[in-house]
């Protein structure tokens, strides 16, 4: 999708992300009230907008401390594989299988929600690349990150982990 594709991506992340640590959380750790304080008090938010506007200006890390960084980033999509290994490890993977919620979530996830989008955005005046990116991204199985904060909200990581290893085997 070249460059125009990238940047939606990137929009179409950003959007996902503060709903995720914003909404997302305020479900999972049980809070009846939406306000700015679910938003801008979550730690994942405020370090958003700080790497934002690190990125911005022309202040730049010494080089050892920018590879620091760069290496602690690269371990989250290991760490979040290791947790979903985890949690697999320790279920029966007949589970997977026999639970209908989890191919309800399935189901939802990557079929509903992209036909939904492709028929909305066909009706209005997108361009035809943002529209394949939004609903490519919108088809795509559930993040790993789900697991995580079902596990740090003591959410049902068992169900949270059987439906992200569902949706990717679909």
């Amino acid at each position: 999708f070249g460059e125009l594709g990238m940047l939606c991506a990137i929009a179409f992340n950003i959007l996902y992300n503060l709903i995720l640590f914003s909404f997302g959380v305020m479900m999972l750790s049980g809070e009846k009230t939406f306000s700015p304080k679910v938003i801008f008090g979550n730690s994942a938010i405020q370090m958003s907008v700080v790497a934002m506007i690190l990125y911005v200006l022309p202040f730049r890390f010494p080089a050892f401390i920018q590879t620091t960084l760069s290496s602690v980033g690269s371990m989250m999509v290991p760490l979040s594989m290791i947790i979903i290994g985890y949690e697999i490890a320790v279920m029966d993977l007949r589970d997977i299988i026999k639970d209908k919620y989890s191919y309800l979530i399935s189901l939802i996830r990557l079929l509903i929600v992209p036909v939904i989008a492709c028929v909305i955005l066909s009706f209005l005046p997108v361009n035809h690349t943002v529209a394949s990116v939004c609903v490519l991204l919108m088809a795509l199985p559930a993040g790993s990150f789900n697991v995580i904060l079902s596990q740090q909200y003591d959410c049902n990581p068992s169900f949270a982990a059987r439906s992200v290893t569902q949706n990717m085997l679909f």
